[in-house]
């Protein structure tokens, strides 16, 4: 399946509406809409929102399987951006006190 299904069938299952879906991320309907039909793809601040909201890896919310770590613990393309985001996250936040 590709990310367009994906997110739909992640959104169903929690028996969310696209307008649901939406308030919960702080985005329209319409950009829900532009996920789900393969016109749009969320940012990457939305896609650790989305994986936090549905309780699964960015490595499963993307390509839609678990990558394991490397055999020297290196750790993943994903876990290296989640964790990116979250110092952003903070920066800002100190930035703004």
């Amino acid at each position: 399946m590709s990310f367009k299904d994906d997110i739909k069938t992640l959104r169903r299952q929690s028996n969310l509406t696209q307008e649901a879906l939406a308030q919960q991320l702080h985005v329209t309907r319409q950009t829900v809409s532009a996920w789900e039909t393969g016109k749009n793809m969320p940012s990457l601040e939305t896609l650790h929102a989305l994986s936090q909201l549905f309780n699964i890896s960015l490595e499963k919310l993307l390509f839609n399987e678990e990558i394991a770590m490397k055999k020297d613990k290196e750790p993943s393309l994903a876990t290296q951006i989640d964790h990116n985001v979250k110092l952003k996250s903070r920066y800002r936040r100190w930035t703004l006190v």
